[in-house]
């Protein structure tokens, strides 16, 4: 980034630019988006500096035509819970690439964070079954439980996080955990009765595997 910067600022005073300049200008503004976006990541998953990671996000989109719109999501859900723009970003996600299902991930969340835990399931169905960012259920189970620290009166995430380590990481001994943590908070406040049925089925599945623990 240090190096990048500085040259694309060197090479735009050409003028009229030459086409090998053209290209040069072209190739720096996508190594310094990527770098942003990589930075804006790391921003986020190691310090939760979210200045820094609009910054970056900010620096990226002006290099270059496309954003990260799931990272724009994250940092409009974590600044302001923002859950409404945070969609419109995961939507801008979905239609740029129609075969990437990562932004079912986000989706799921959001829509599960807002309660809808029928929704968040079909949503979550598309993750798993499609493809996706190879590391995102890794992100998504660390993000869940970093939102669960910071709310823990959001009881519905151990219905998603279960969903994942079910289905996304295979882990049926975390998955258990956290459906029997669901549905004994759900039982204690008289929330998500409806769900608990389809979530004990989910039990029955895994004590089938032989999962008792």
């Amino acid at each position: 980034m240090k190096f990048h910067l500085p040259l694309l600022a060197l090479a735009g005073k050409s003028d009229p630019q030459p086409p090998n300049v053209t290209r040069i200008l072209e190739n720096t503004r996508k190594l310094i988006s990527d770098e942003a976006i990589v930075l804006a990541r790391r921003a986020y998953l190691d310090r939760t500096d979210l200045p820094k990671m609009k910054s970056y996000l900010d620096l990226a989109g002006s290099q270059q035509k496309g954003i990260n719109y799931l990272l724009l999501a994250i940092y409009q859900f974590m600044s302001t819970r923002d859950i409404q723009a945070a969609k419109q970003s995961i939507e801008e996600a979905r239609k740029q690439d129609l075969k990437d299902f990562t932004w079912a991930y986000s989706k799921g969340f959001l829509v599960g964070y807002e309660g809808n835990l029928s929704d968040a399931y079909h949503t979550y169905k598309l993750a798993f079954g499609n493809k996706t960012g190879k590391a995102t259920h890794i992100e998504c189970e660390l993000f869940l439980r970093k939102i669960l620290e910071i709310e823990p009166d959001k009881i519905q995430l151990w219905y998603c996080l279960g969903l994942i380590y079910m289905s996304a990481h295979e882990d049926f001994v975390l998955a258990k955990q956290c459906f029997d943590d669901f549905i004994r908070k759900a039982t204690q406040q008289g929330k998500y009765l409806d769900q608990i049925k389809y979530v004990e089925r989910h039990l029955e599945k895994i004590r089938a595997r032989g999962c008792q623990s």
